[in-house]
């Protein structure tokens, strides 16, 4: 007797592996077959649409935080003797949340303009420190148009050069700059254009000058 049920228990353990190891090495499980076609269809559907979301997440300007280097020229609005801004050079860095919203820093440098006059060099240049707040609108996958308002200190820097001897000076002033950029977004970079109206608040008046811009960098 204790023969026969040890030559059953050994033909069992034999026989188990080979029942199970087709199963196993098969690319659907045993139970695939079972399940309605409505299953598969909602299984291959979710699938789908899980990477279509990755993808979008990696091409859309939301849930980045976002880099970039800026090309700038400025101009006044009114009618002045020498050109604080010109053009310069700016950076950008900022962070665009799930649901639109756009935080960020930002620095800008102007070359200025100089100029000769009663037997000195006049030079004058411009900078803009501050902060900036928008939200992006989604223009198709890869695109958002982003209106934004920032604001800061805007610097400007002078000074006369008389040949032997140089006078420089300092003053600073709050500004105001409404605005909107178009940001397209693709494999972790990002590029556009920016549009914005600078609203300078002097002691004595206030300044307003456009700026065209084009930003491109990383979006991490």
């Amino acid at each position: 007797m204790l023969r026969l049920l040890r030559l059953i228990l050994g033909a069992g353990c034999v026989a188990l592996p080979l029942l199970v190891a087709p199963q196993i090495a098969s690319a659907r499980p045993f139970w695939w077959d079972d399940q309605p076609e409505s299953y598969h269809y909602r299984r291959r559907n979710r699938n789908h649409h899980r990477g279509n979301e990755r993808r979008y997440r990696r091409n859309s300007s939301r849930n980045h935080f976002q880099l970039g280097v800026t090309a700038i020229y400025t101009a006044p609005l009114q009618d002045t003797d020498i050109n604080i801004w010109g053009p310069g050079i700016g950076v950008r860095a900022g962070y665009t949340s799930s649901d639109g919203m756009y935080m960020g820093i930002l620095g800008d440098m102007h070359l200025g303009e100089s100029k000769w006059g009663r037997g000195a060099e006049y030079s004058v240049q411009g900078f803009f420190l501050g902060g900036q707040f928008g939200y992006d609108i989604r223009l198709g996958r890869r695109g958002s148009l982003r209106p934004s308002v920032a604001g800061g200190v805007h610097i400007v820097n002078s000074s006369i050069d008389w040949g032997r001897d140089t006078e420089s000076e300092t003053f600073d002033d709050l500004f105001f700059r409404p605005g909107v950029n178009l940001v397209w977004t693709s494999k972790g970079m990002y590029l556009g254009p920016e549009l914005h109206f600078n609203i300078i608040m002097g002691e004595e008046e206030t300044i307003t000058s456009f700026m065209l811009a084009f930003t491109m960098g990383a979006s991490l």
